[in-house]
């Protein structure tokens, strides 16, 4: 519209007149702004808009602090233009070389519900089925790690604000898969004790146990538990403009690496219409951020999974015939499974579990 493109005009002049101090004025300004340029469709507007945003960026009276929000408006202005977006084509380029880094691609919406996703953010994710990916992103957070994650956000309704291109930020999801390996080496480290039993290596075995628990002192029992049934993932979301052809939809349909939603069908039915959607990065971190004990606490499903846990370690013990009173030390040895199997330690500058499996 000729009006909100004059008015953003106004607005940006605006922005950098405001004396600095005033963040205020200068955040509504910029909420402004980004209202009038959403309603601006026209390319050779959006190109006048990004030379006077250049102007006045170069422009040896503009103070740096103002030179930072004409950067982002400049890079939101940018994604408008629909030349200056990524064909279909090159989209697909992108994901499978992301792919090759072990970076999952996917498109949101801004309330963080799956347009398309590869097969790697499934795989990250652990979605098993189709019905799991009608979720939003943010539900996949465990309950333990909800408050770390919106201490990163202002709210959990939307991902970006309006005055945001993009963001980085890390989340701890539950890991069935990770909680299957526990088990696994649970029940690994019980055979060897019971082979260990029957012959006549004993005495080097207890100097394996040994070595193990001295290892996994540094951890204490809530590390444990995050080790055992979560991980954190960090995921970088930026703002996009895309279209959907026919042509474009086909090729999501005869992918077995891409799932492509019902509302892509619905945006294919009108190829021309340019969609304000997200780009979202994911990949596994090496580690599993600090969460605190209530959090821990407050999440039914990790006790759940130790009381399990604990049972099986108790069960474990009556097989081995070993008296009650050293029950607490058996169930430890067990709890640090990854003493033999797991490469870990701790990193003293954040305080976060580092493991690799092998």
């Amino acid at each position: 519209m000729e009006n909100d493109y004059l008015k953003s005009i106004q607005t940006m002049f605006s922005i950098v007149i405001v004396e600095s101090s005033n963040q205020q004025s200068t955040q509504e300004l910029l909420g402004d702004f980004y209202r009038y340029l959403d309603s601006i469709s026209n390319e050779k507007q959006l190109t006048q808009l990004q030379q006077l945003i250049k102007v006045c960026y170069e422009s040896p009276d503009t103070q740096d602090d103002k030179k930072q929000i004409l950067n982002q408006i400049r890079l939101r202005v940018k994604q408008k233009i629909p030349n200056t977006n990524q064909d279909h084509s090159q989209f697909l380029v992108e994901m499978n070389n992301k792919n090759q880094k072990r970076v999952g691609v996917s498109i949101l919406n801004n309330d963080g519900s799956f347009i398309l996703t590869d097969q790697l953010t499934r795989k990250i994710l652990e979605i098993k089925n189709v019905s799991e990916i009608q979720k939003r992103l943010f539900e996949y957070c465990a309950v333990a790690g909800q408050t770390n994650l919106m201490k990163q956000f202002h709210e959990k309704s939307n991902f970006l604000e309006q005055n945001e291109v993009e963001k980085q930020f890390q989340m701890t999801i539950y890991s069935e898969k990770t909680r299957k390996k526990a088990l696994k080496h649970l029940n690994q480290q019980s055979k060897k004790v019971k082979k260990s039993q029957q012959q006549k290596h004993l005495s080097a075995t207890k100097t394996r146990v040994s070595k193990q628990n001295n290892q996994s002192q540094t951890f204490n029992y809530w590390d444990k538990i995050k080790i055992k049934y979560l991980k954190t993932i960090t995921i970088k979301i930026t703002k996009v403009i895309m279209s959907v052809n026919e042509e474009f939809l086909d090729s999501i349909k005869n992918s077995n690496q891409i799932y492509g939603s019902q509302q892509l069908q619905l945006m294919a039915q009108n190829s021309k219409q340019m969609y304000n959607v997200v780009k979202c990065e994911i990949s596994e971190n090496p580690f599993v951020e600090e969460i605190h004990q209530d959090d821990i606490l407050n999440d039914q499903k990790l006790l759940n999974y130790e009381d399990k846990w604990k049972k099986k370690c108790e069960q474990i013990s009556k097989e081995l015939k070993k008296p009650k009173e050293q029950q607490g030390k058996i169930e430890n040895h067990f709890q640090n499974y990854y003493g033999a199997n797991t490469d870990l330690q701790l990193d003293h500058n954040s305080h976060q579990i580092q493991y690799q499996w092998y």
